[in-house]
C-alpha cells in the first residue's frame, strides 16, 4: 500500500464470500439452506482451510463510517430498513454484492464495530446491499462505494 493510500484507508475490514480468482486469500464458499418454518434464506459460509471455519481470511484496508437510522424504518407490504453503514475501499479490492463485511478494526487492530451480548463483545457482521464506482475529475477509478447494513443472522 501506498503512503497516501494508508492515510485514506485507515480501518481493515474482513471480507466473507468467494475469493475472487487469482486472489491470495484462502478461498471459501457459501452453503445455501432455507428455513422450513419461514423460508428465509440462509447463508452459512465456509472456509476451505480447516482452522477458523466461516472467515476467510481476505483483509481489506478500507474506511467505513456509521449511519444514523432511527428514523429510516418503513412499514407497507414489506419491511425495509435503510443502510447502517457505508464503507470506501481502494478499487484493486473485489467486494460484491453477495459478500459480508466484518471485524473491522481500527489501526491499532481494536474492534471497531462491536455490540455487547451477555457482557462480551461481539463483532457486528453486515451485508453489502450496494456498491458503486467513484471517479476523480478526470474520469479516473479512484475508489468504490459500497452500503452495508446489520445482517439479520449475526
Amino acid at each position: 500500500m501506498t503512503c497516501l493510500a494508508s492515510l485514506k484507508y485507515r480501518l481493515t475490514a474482513d471480507v466473507l464470500g468467494q475469493a475472487p480468482e487469482g486472489a491470495t486469500a484462502q478461498p471459501g464458499y457459501s452453503n445455501v439452506e432455507q428455513d422450513p418454518e419461514t423460508g428465509q434464506i440462509i447463508r452459512r459460509w465456509e472456509s476451505d482451510h480447516d482452522a477458523a471455519v466461516g472467515i476467510q481470511n481476505r483483509s481489506i484496508d478500507c474506511m467505513v463510517k456509521g449511519i444514523d437510522t432511527s428514523g429510516g424504518q418503513k412499514f407497507g407490504k414489506t419491511y425495509s430498513d435503510d443502510v447502517d453503514a457505508y464503507m470506501t475501499f481502494d478499487p484493486k479490492d473485489i467486494v460484491t454484492k453477495g459478500d459480508q463485511i466484518t471485524n473491522i478494526k481500527d489501526s491499532r487492530g481494536n474492534l471497531a464495530f462491536v455490540e455487547y451480548l451477555d457482557g462480551q463483545p461481539r463483532t457486528i457482521v453486515f451485508d453489502v446491499i450496494l456498491i458503486l464506482p467513484r471517479f476523480d475529475p478526470f474520469g479516473a477509478h479512484v475508489e468504490n462505494y459500497a452500503e452495508l447494513t446489520r445482517a439479520s443472522r449475526q
